[in-house]
């Protein structure tokens, strides 16, 4: 679980004169805690909460792992879960395996997490083929509008007339004439692909989702990472389990 603040602090004075401030977050175990403040001078005060509110986020924002690439990260588990609990001899054996037959093939590939894509749909009722089809020169921020021109599908390879039982992603036309428009973008959609090309961004002629490759995202695959995250919102623990297919959750 990522720490997070709970409120940017609050300040008061004791009646000895002196002033006093407090910081709520929640910690890695989601468990609610307070970091206290003291000082004479109420401007003091003020310029070390402020400090210590900017060090927290730059922190949790160089803790989020989604961000890193695929190398640093897997460095970074390495380090910080396995280290402790095995033989030195053991984690050079470890740490030598990496280095030279995983990280030389991953590069610095950035992990593709991309669930910013899923509020961007919910956002804007976009069907998963059509932002799969999306680049990022059909975005006009200025005017918050997205110029729909293609969509992304999965078709059945033919050998000329023949059917092949093969699949392939295809890049074309859309689902209809009226399918081709301008969709309107509220400050969730734009933070959204504020976020998808914060976390990869590859030219003006490049999708805005691409695969690992740089590719069109397969739909399929969109619908897919969807219901696996499904089960994990809070809203489908326990008992009273969230039922509802990757198209409802457009409208």
């Amino acid at each position: 679980m990522k720490r997070e603040l709970l409120d940017n602090g609050n300040i008061w004075q004791k009646s000895d004169g002196r002033w006093i401030g407090m910081v709520r977050y929640k910690d890695e175990f989601g468990v609610a805690q307070r970091k206290s403040f003291s000082s004479k001078k109420k401007k003091t005060l003020q310029a070390k909460m402020t400090e210590y509110v900017k060090n927290f986020n730059e922190q949790v924002a160089n803790s989020d792992e989604s961000r890193k690439p695929l190398k640093e990260s897997m460095k970074n588990r390495l380090r910080v879960y396995k280290y402790p609990e095995v033989e030195r001899t053991t984690y050079d054996r470890y740490e030598c395996t990496a280095e030279h037959q995983i990280y030389p093939y991953i590069g610095n590939k950035p992990v593709y997490q991309q669930a910013a894509a899923y509020f961007l749909m919910l956002n804007t009722g976009l069907r998963a083929g059509e932002l799969c089809g999306v680049i990022n020169s059909d975005i006009d921020l200025d005017n918050r509008v997205i110029h729909l021109q293609r969509g992304v599908k999965e078709v059945h390879v033919r050998d000329g007339l023949e059917y092949v039982p093969k699949l392939e992603v295809k890049v074309g036309k859309l689902k209809s004439k009226t399918s081709k428009r301008d969709v309107p973008l509220n400050d969730t959609a734009i933070e959204m692909i504020q976020r998808l090309r914060k976390e990869v961004y590859l030219g003006e002629d490049a999708p805005l989702i691409p695969d690992e490759n740089g590719n069109f995202t397969n739909p399929r695959n969109m619908r897919n990472r969807f219901y696996r995250i499904l089960p994990r919102l809070p809203c489908s623990k326990g008992k009273r389990q969230l039922s509802v297919t990757y198209h409802q959750s457009k409208y």
